[in-house]
């Protein structure tokens, strides 16, 4: 029975990290605005705004489906915006709405713009690294002396099985769903390995127990 339920739990890691590579390599993985090639678009509008009717303008113009914008400059009457693309023909409709919305004489020269093309990826995870590895070497060192007598097949090759499985199924599901790598995402991962690690906690303690 014991040998059953292992291959199971094999087999169904296998399709799952078959599911994943396939997944990516059809449809890589999608980053936020802010680690992708980017364009930055600066209007000075002269009166206090409000991010969210800035956006909305932005949103019904762009069609960029990742947008930020933020307030720029020392008194925060700049609109800074970033987005992925744009047009001509966009940048005018932009400047007729704020002047509408602004009661301003704006033109499209009054758009300052800044192409930022080496921003990667990767950037959004360095950060993370050098902590996430001090902290597995330290739990994995943990959980190796504390449930020795269990056996390191279990405490630690079955830390390391439950906890990657977990972040693959993460990242495949972020994946299948379409959804943007950014901040959130990554502290969302690291939330699921914390709670992953909460219920290995509870189960080795139970079996150490019944040694």
């Amino acid at each position: 029975m014991k040998d059953m339920n292992k291959l199971k739990v094999i087999v169904v890691a296998a399709v799952l990290i078959v599911a994943a590579i396939i997944t990516v390599a059809v449809n890589p993985f999608k980053f936020n605005v802010n680690y992708s090639k980017n364009v930055r678009l600066e209007v000075y509008i002269e009166k206090d705004f409000e991010i969210n009717d800035i956006l909305s303008i932005v949103n019904s113009i762009y069609t960029n489906d990742d947008v930020i914008v933020r307030k720029a400059g020392a008194l925060e009457k700049t609109a800074s915006i970033t987005l992925r693309d744009f047009t001509e023909e966009q940048n005018e409709k932009l400047i007729s709405q704020l002047n509408e919305k602004y009661e301003l004489k704006l033109t499209s020269e009054d758009i300052e713009i800044y192409y930022n093309s080496n921003v990667k990826g990767r950037d959004l995870i360095k950060p993370y690294i050098v902590a996430t590895a001090i902290a597995g070497v330290l739990i994995l060192a943990f959980f190796g002396v504390r449930y020795r007598k269990i056996g390191l097949a279990k405490s630690v090759g079955g830390t390391i099985a439950v906890v990657c499985l977990t972040q693959l199924l993460y990242t495949f599901l972020i994946n299948i769903f379409g959804m943007y790598i950014n901040e959130a995402t990554i502290v969302v991962g690291i939330t699921i390995g914390i709670l992953c690690l909460m219920y290995l906690v509870a189960t080795f303690e139970k079996l150490k127990a019944k040694e």
